[in-house]
């Protein structure tokens, strides 16, 4: 199709071709093969506003790309690549096909992380066997079932590309780490689909059966992450701790010395800020980051939440005390969902909030009673790889007794695991929950320094013992690691530096031992 250009164009690259001896310069003319208007205008609107306007929207992702090669404009491709979305990273997959630069395996890469458990089948025809594999390798450390059922989709709808295509889905299904998907996902669904032999489900369940699950090997203490004081990296207490997006580091909150450390995983401290400007008597309870890395902060004597810039400069406060929408009383841990969703244990108001990171209220739902007949008091809180939400309640006097609920994303009740007492599977008094990699609910059981392991329904496992009195774990889901607060008994030290001799937190959080094979002990 033939566009003839009726103005100077503003850009370089056509002002170098109509100047030239080339044909274009010759007619004023350029001939543009397979493209449309709405994409040839769409290029043209790029070129001289040096961004996407208003036709973009309108224009094919691969005839732009074709253009912004065939002239030179670097810009426009960069930013076809840095805007794939679900909509259109199956036909971008398709188009690159034969292209396996570092920059577009890089934006596939990165992209595998949110679409990979979201693409339609059809989004899925045509895209080739390493685009597919650059985005699953972009998805390792979240949701296995996510990955083998993009696989079963993408086999689905590429049959006829890839004949039976056992090679390239024996290469897509390696990547997979199958010892995290349970038993009954491999009977039900990997088995019923017939794209892995059954000798290798075999092989698959026997490692399962090998393979120490959070407790049979020992936990090594591998590193310690500060120490018991008040100068800089170390904590009067520490009331929660949480793990940097794609566990980049750790960051440890102090609520007595109200302040925050950051930790790289390695154990070097790389940044420490206050998260008040004044001595509070108050505890900050909780901490979350986002994905931007900037820090959320719960205050219980507030009844609110501080957010501060990744670099911890103090940005805005949400909330006030009370109980409508949007109002917290005693707001303890916190967590971030998939959708980078802020999710609160109001504790006062016996319930769980959802907020944006602005603060603005998105819905709540209230805690169901404990087994015994007492309200709920939310004290800690995280999210399962099918979005859900686990609850830990804990004990306090007249208002609750300890236990652990499980809701949908929406807020739906689901169940309650365990009760409150003294068997392996009870609790005594309970204050944090993470999952493993393998998806099983951890509970930190504080008084009898134990974790307590439950599986992804619920039901209960093992117990692990051997820790110092504990109140926040987490669990890295790349790495494999888990990690701890300590408690024993010391001189409690107040901000103005002055002792009082009393029975109180010592702290320092732990770095133990990876999930190991018992077999490579």
């Amino acid at each position: 199709m033939t566009f003839v250009l009726s103005v100077i164009c503003r850009s370089e690259v056509f002002k170098t071709i109509f100047q030239s001896e080339m044909m274009e310069g010759n007619t004023g003319e350029m001939n543009v093969q397979e493209c449309s208007r709405e994409s040839f205008q769409a290029f043209v609107e790029f070129i001289y506003l040096g961004s996407a306007g208003e036709l973009m929207e309108k224009a094919n992702g691969g005839d732009l790309y074709t253009l912004a090669e065939m002239y030179g404009v670097n810009d426009l491709k960069t930013y076809l690549l840095e805007n794939l979305d679900l909509e259109s990273i199956g036909t971008a997959a398709e188009y690159f096909a034969e292209n396996d630069d570092d920059k577009v395996v890089e934006i596939f890469t990165k992209a595998g992380w949110d679409c990979v458990g979201k693409m339609s089948e059809e989004s899925l025809k045509g895209v080739p066997v390493n685009m597919a594999r650059h985005m699953l390798q972009g998805h390792v450390g979240k949701n296995p079932k996510e990955a083998f059922e993009f696989i079963l989709r993408w086999v689905r709808n590429n049959r006829e590309g890839y004949g039976s295509g056992y090679g390239h889905v024996k290469e897509l299904l390696a990547l997979i780490d199958f010892r995290r998907i349970d038993k009954n996902y491999l009977a039900d669904t990997v088995k019923t689909s017939e794209i892995m032999t059954t000798d290798k489900i075999d092989e698959i369940t026997l490692q399962q059966e090998k393979s120490d699950v959070w407790g049979k090997s020992p936990f090594d203490k591998r590193k310690q992450y500060g120490s018991t004081g008040i100068d800089t990296g170390k904590y009067l207490s520490i009331t929660a701790m949480t793990l940097l997006p794609d566990s980049e580091g750790i960051a440890i909150l102090d609520g007595n010395g109200s302040k925050v450390c950051v930790f790289r995983l390695e154990g070097k401290l790389v940044q420490e800020f206050h998260t008040f400007d004044t001595l509070d008597p108050w505890i900050s309870y909780g901490i979350a980051v986002d994905t931007q890395g900037k820090f959320f902060v719960s205050d219980q004597g507030r009844h609110n939440i501080h957010v501060f810039t990744k670099e911890g400069a103090f940005s805005r406060t949400f909330g006030s005390e009370g109980s409508d929408d949007g109002q917290f009383n005693h707001p303890m841990k916190m967590c971030f969902d998939r959708e980078d969703h802020l999710i609160i244990c109001d504790a006062g108001n016996h319930r769980v909030q959802i907020v944006r990171k602005d603060g603005v209220f998105i819905r709540a739902f209230d805690m169901e009673k404990s087994p015994e007949g007492n309200r709920s008091h939310p004290i800690d809180v995280c999210c399962d790889r099918q979005d859900g939400i686990i609850v830990v309640s804990g004990y306090v006097e007249g208002i609750g007794m300890s236990c652990v609920q499980l809701f949908s994303s929406t807020g739906r009740y689901v169940k309650t695991i365990g009760s409150s007492g003294y068997q392996p599977s009870q609790f005594q008094n309970i204050y944090g929950v993470c999952i493993s990699p393998y998806g099983h609910i951890l509970v930190a059981e504080k008084t009898r320094g134990e974790i307590i392991v439950f599986d992804a329904t619920g039901e209960y496992i093992r117990n692990m013992d051997g820790f110092q009195s504990i109140m926040s774990i987490e669990a890295d889901q790349i790495g494999g690691h888990l990690y701890t607060d300590q408690i024993r008994q010391h001189q409690y030290m107040t901000r103005n530096r002055t002792q009082i001799p009393r029975a109180q937190y010592a702290t320092a959080v732990q770095y133990h031992g990876e999930i190991r094979d018992n077999n490579e002990q």
